[in-house]
């Protein structure tokens, strides 16, 4: 078509318009402006057939995602639900451990506490009630990870005990 086309423009290239010529510059014309019309009405048509063969598959696109579409946001609902759900889950396990944590932390300030008293006690009853208290304190908690510092600690207690037994026993004995 594009050789046909180039063709006819050629033969009437050449063609100047005169009084003479006139008949054939406007028969010329118009086979030209027919071939641009039977052009442009293709392309119209052939838009026309595109915008309604687009149009058909946008409408059988969007019938078919309305098929699939309820299950796929159901399934979407609940992964999030779950999802959301299994991190409020962690989040409230790791608080557990921290709170767990903080426990044993208190318990171990509550051994300092004891041994604090143990030093400035004078009774030995007193000091029997207190080595009472820290071993209930350390039956209800587990040191595991906090061994070195849970061991520090006792051995601080057990040493202040047994130091202020000794002088407790040690003033005794002067009395008698």
């Amino acid at each position: 078509e594009e050789k046909e086309l180039r063709g006819l423009a050629d033969s009437y290239k050449s063609l100047v318009v005169t009084p003479q010529t006139l008949t054939e510059v406007d028969k010329a014309r118009k086979v030209l402006k027919n071939k641009r019309l039977e052009i442009e009405n293709t392309v119209k048509g052939n838009k026309k057939s595109i915008k309604d063969l687009i149009d058909k598959h946008v409408m059988e696109a969007e019938r078919l995602v309305a098929i699939i579409s309820p299950v796929e946001q159901r399934l979407l609902k609940e992964q999030k639900d779950l999802e959301e759900k299994q991190a409020a889950e962690a989040r409230a396990k790791i608080e557990a451990e921290e709170n767990r944590k903080r426990a044993i932390r208190s318990k171990i300030t509550q051994i300092e506490l004891l041994t604090s008293n143990a030093r400035k006690s004078d009774k030995k009853e007193e000091l029997y009630a207190i080595e009472q208290d820290f071993y209930n304190l350390i039956e209800e908690v587990d040191f595991q990870e906090f061994t070195d510092e849970a061991k520090s600690v006792q051995d601080v207690f057990h040493s202040a005990l047994e130091s202020r037994l000794a002088y407790l026993k040690e003033q005794e004995n002067k009395v008698v």
